[in-house]
């Protein structure tokens, strides 16, 4: 069984590997879709105030930046795509 601390770190890379992949379509991305997109990814009964929870420490942590107000649009940063190769890199030594 996984510790919290570990799911909570599969769970902010899952949300910036979202926000990557909608900014390699050139699409801006909604918090209330980057909710419905992971849950629909995940198959698990996440709710809306968790991805935001981990959307805000993400935010906090400068992975991600959020543009606008009304809709909140979210971008991935440099130091958000750094996140993600050390994280694969990490997962590859895992397996």
């Amino acid at each position: 069984m996984r510790s919290r601390n570990a799911c909570d770190l599969e769970l902010i890379y899952t949300l910036l590997e979202i926000v990557s992949e909608k900014e390699q379509q050139n699409q801006e991305i909604s918090l209330i879709s980057l909710f419905t997109e992971y849950r629909n990814r995940s198959g698990t009964k996440t709710t809306y105030y968790i991805v935001k929870k981990h959307v805000e420490i993400a935010v906090e942590k400068r992975l991600l930046e959020v543009r606008g107000t009304k809709p909140l649009f979210l971008a991935l940063t440099e130091k958000g795509r750094n996140y993600m190769t050390q994280f694969r890199k990490l997962m590859e030594l895992l397996d």
